[in-house]
């Protein structure tokens, strides 16, 4: 099992400029989520992921309530430590693409 953000836009480069942000942010991220995370780049993708997974026999039925419990508890840790670091690369495209430089990579067109 596992919790994890996919960054699976239409656009490959935005997805590895995404991700690349966000690892930048790594130490941050991770402090507020309380553990490590898997940075998966995935450059041979378009898409890129950060997830936690744990394994656990998921065909027991008696292993059932730790799994909802793992999973709700992980992907709300995740949420509040990917919510502003998000929001903040949510604003910087905006604001890129209304002053009209171009690109996701800050280059000018």
């Amino acid at each position: 099992m596992r919790v994890q953000l996919d960054l699976n836009r239409h656009d490959k480069t935005e997805n590895k400029y995404l991700f690349d942000q966000l690892y930048e942010r790594q130490d941050q991220i991770e402090k507020a989520f309380g553990q490590s995370l898997e940075w998966l780049r995935l450059d041979d993708k378009k898409s890129s992921r950060v997830q936690l997974a744990s394994s656990i026999d998921g065909y027991d039925r008696a292993n059932w309530p730790e799994i909802v419990e793992w999973l709700v508890s992980h992907i709300n840790a995740l949420e509040k430590a990917l919510k502003t670091p998000l929001m903040q690369l949510n604003k910087s495209l905006k604001q890129s693409l209304i002053a009209g430089t171009g690109d996701s990579d800050g280059t000018e067109n």
